[in-house]
């Protein structure tokens, strides 16, 4: 399809004889914001990097604009534009000369070069760091910085490795109404993350990864109305007062509860606990006499409504199950 401008052929990669990826296919069209999700060492890195010309596939072919990423690798590189969170700065340099060096290693110089670190500056409103050495940056300006430099050849295909992970909310928030914006300006954007709510949020479709396999792909809306055909009751509870592991506490409640048709559990982090069933408001008098036979410290229980990442832990325990 002309519209197609990522493409993923029944990619494989092995890492000592294990799969890292396991016949991944997918299209990403043009303009859209595509996100690859899934919990850490499900193989998200693993094909970015694929698609950036820095992996070889095992198997499997993948293609940018209609240029293969193993045989047009250099052709590839000139019309994307890569962020890989473990990526490093040459911090000692002043802003706006790392961004300089940069465009001249993609062929940028003169007035192109010097209006181009211009836009990218104002674009992501760091003027006033120009004259700044990268080393005084905030985490946050960091990213920012990071992603200028992957723009500085203006690329028709942003690459993206996580790249709000460890940003507080409201520069994470920046970054994504950033990216909207390059996607409205026709930008195509893969953009790999571990945080359910922010692909809820900003992605157009989604695939859901694990284990380097492919767990479903579509919009979140569409995962959510397909899959969400379940309640969700969340349980926050003080860690440093539970007095059983937290494996423990699972096992007991599954035994406890297995009477009821379609429950699973999952841990999160922070404190919280989430058990998924049919039939939650009938479950809730259950579930509540156990935590309190157990001398669980319970901060909260709250029933809501399934949000993608609940489809995606549901969806993973089916896959497990088969």
């Amino acid at each position: 399809m002309k519209d197609i401008i990522i493409e993923s052929r029944s990619l494989c990669r092995l890492y000592q004889g294990k799969k890292a990826l396991d016949s991944i296919s997918f299209g990403v069209r043009r303009g859209e914001i595509f996100g690859l999700l899934g919990p850490n060492g499900a193989g998200k890195t693993t094909l970015v990097k694929i698609l950036a010309t820095l992996l070889l596939p095992s198997s499997g072919r993948a293609f940018i604009e209609g240029l293969d990423v193993v045989k047009d690798a250099k052709k590839v590189r000139r019309i994307i534009g890569l962020y890989l969170a473990e990526s490093g700065f040459y911090y000692r340099l002043k802003v706006k000369d790392f961004l300089q060096f940069f465009g001249r290693l993609y062929g940028l110089s003169g007035a192109d070069l010097r209006r181009r670190v211009r836009e990218l500056l104002e674009f992501f409103q760091l003027e006033d760091k120009a004259d700044q050495e990268v080393n005084v940056l905030s985490h946050g300006m960091r990213r920012k910085l990071h992603l200028a430099r992957a723009l500085l050849h203006n690329p028709s295909v942003l690459l993206l490795d996580e790249p709000t992970i460890g940003l507080d909310p409201i520069s994470a928030k920046d970054l994504r109404d950033r990216l909207r914006k390059l996607s409205r300006e026709g930008k195509t954007i893969l953009l790999s993350t571990h945080y359910m709510p922010e692909a809820e949020e900003i992605c157009d479709r989604v695939l859901l990864l694990n284990l380097g396999r492919v767990i479903a792909i579509d919009s979140p809306q569409n995962l959510i109305r397909r899959h969400g055909g379940f309640q969700v009751v969340e349980i926050l509870y003080d860690q440093g007062r539970l007095n059983m592991t937290l494996e423990r506490l699972i096992a007991v409640l599954a035994s406890r509860l297995k009477r009821e048709n379609g429950v699973s559990i999952h841990a999160l982090e922070r404190g919280r606990l989430k058990v998924y069933s049919k039939k939650a408001d009938e479950l809730l008098p259950e579930l509540a006499d156990n935590l309190v036979r157990f001398r669980i410290p319970v901060k909260s229980i709250t029933i809501m409504k399934p949000s993608l990442e609940d489809v995606f832990h549901k969806l993973v325990a089916e896959a497990d199950r088969t």
